[in-house]
Formats: structure tokens, sequence, C-alpha cells
């Protein structure tokens, strides 16, 4: 999995999307459905619960599998939840599956959400899975921070 540091973080928040998260009912039926697309093996499946803290401050175990790809210099996540309440549940029973969010890996972590938090956009679940993140709401979409490193 492709992964970039932010390069200039004085001018922008968010420079480039380095990910696109979609969820999905099944990760495995869409596996199937684009191996013969993106080619056999393109794949990496990670299957697992991890912590989090929903915008409420309520904490919360989620269990899901998540499927990994690249696209060009562009990661793809696809994300099916089993347990657990989260963004991404409320999102499939609102919207059905589609693209969710958009993500930038970044470098200071605790340093750019501090500075999207002053601008005032509200963080909507964090947590560390692989990697600690932290969902902002940028309505009319989703934008991600996920940890470097």
């Amino acid at each position: 999995m492709m992964e970039q540091a932010d390069q200039k973080p004085d001018e922008s928040l968010f420079s480039r999307i380095d990910q696109i998260g979609v969820v999905v009912r099944s990760v495995d039926e869409c596996v199937r459905r684009y191996e013969p697309i993106f080619g056999e093996g393109s794949f990496v499946v990670v299957e697992g619960e991890a912590p989090a803290r929903l915008g409420n401050g309520q904490e919360v175990m989620i269990k899901g599998k998540l499927a990994f790809f690249q696209l060009g210099p562009v990661q793809v996540e696809l994300i099916e939840i089993q347990e657990g309440p989260s963004i991404h549940l409320d999102f499939l029973k609102n919207h059905g599956e589609g693209i969710h969010h958009v993500a930038m890996y970044v470098s200071d972590f605790d340093g750019r959400l501090a500075e999207f938090r002053k601008k005032g956009f509200r963080v909507l679940q964090q947590g560390q899975g692989l990697r600690r993140y932290a969902y902002l709401d940028t309505k009319p979409f989703v934008l991600e921070l996920i940890e470097s490193g």
C-alpha cells in the first residue's frame, strides 16, 4: 500500500487525495467482481476489530473487513463494517454502497487534526485501526486524515 507524507503542510490543510474510501456490503463480493478488472492478487484484504470514538464521544468497538488496491497513485479502500456503530454503517443505511470519503496521509497527525478543529471542522469518528485516523465533517463529503509512518 502506497502512502506519501505531506510535503508542504503550510500551503493547504488538504493538498492531495491519497485514498478513496468506498463503503460496501461485502468486501468478498467486490473483490470477486473487481479482480478481473484490476488484476488477480491486486487486493490486500484485512479483517479485525478496533476501538473508535464517534463524534458524540461514544467509545465503540468496530469489527470489519477492508480491502485495499492501488489505482495509479491513489489507494482505494473497500470498507465492510460487520459489527458496531460507525459512520460507515450510517452511510450504508442512508445512501447505500458508494464513495464515502477521500483521505490524505499526514506525518503530523495531531497537528493537522488540531488545525482542522481550529477552523471549525467536527470530527465524525476517530480511532486506531491499521493506523490512527480521523474522519472530518466537511460537507458535502467526508475527509479522512490518516497518520503516515
